[in-house]
């Protein structure tokens, strides 16, 4: 195929006949240059036979798609989500290829934290707590360095395919005592106290509104 459309990209055609004395050689050959939307005049017994490969073809669009999908499979990354193109796409397909896709996603950022994130992070806190560069209120930080290295760090997340049956699985879960509400945030990629603090923040705004209302 790719043979195919370099030789579509460079059509071309034969001169015969006529007089080769004001002909351009290569290596012994006769040739001449041909620019995009030209005419020229041949000379008197000269012929043209022009020779066109007729490509791409139908056969450029599968040929192109298996490039695309080898690629994609080299790089953990849907066909659909590599080139955008979702005519293929269906409920079953989309859903198993996006997972396997997140998933993949979820470990180079784990590698990012692990390897990149967390590491600058340290050296930061360790040279500015030496440094006394880190102030609470007039005071700067006193306890050991060790204890200031705690951090959890929260990489992008995905909704999922399908929320409604997610929601359920989570709730069910969550009956069984086989996750905890602190998980399930994490996994969308929240945070839990933020999430807690906002939703006191509403009680507490929702009960002066009860208030304001009952008097």
């Amino acid at each position: 195929a790719l043979v195919a459309a370099r030789a579509g990209a460079s059509k071309m055609g034969f001169i015969s006949g006529g007089d080769d004395d004001d002909d351009e050689y290569d290596n012994g050959v006769p040739t001449m240059d041909f620019n995009p939307g030209t005419i020229e005049k041949l000379a008197d017994g000269e012929e043209f036979t022009g020779f066109d490969p007729n490509y791409p073809s139908d056969a450029y669009t599968p040929f192109t798609k298996k490039g695309v999908r080898d690629v994609g499979a080299g790089m953990d990354i849907s066909y659909a989500s590599l080139s955008g193109d979702m005519s293929d796409v269906n409920y079953s397909s989309i859903r198993w290829g996006g997972q396997d896709e997140r998933e993949s996603f979820i470990d180079k950022q784990n590698w990012f934290i692990r390897c990149v994130v967390k590491p600058l992070y340290e050296d930061f806190i360790r040279n500015a707590v030496l440094r006394q560069q880190i102030l609470i209120g007039t005071m700067p930080l006193s306890r050991p360095v060790n204890e200031y290295m705690k951090a959890h760090f929260q990489g992008r997340r995905w909704l999922s395919t399908d929320p409604q049956k997610e929601a359920k699985g989570y709730q069910m879960d969550l009956e069984s005592g086989l996750i905890s509400p602190q998980r399930i945030i994490a996994s969308r990629g929240e945070d839990p106290e933020e999430i807690l603090e906002e939703i006191r923040e509403w009680e507490s705004m929702r009960g002066i509104k009860n208030d304001q209302a009952d008097r």
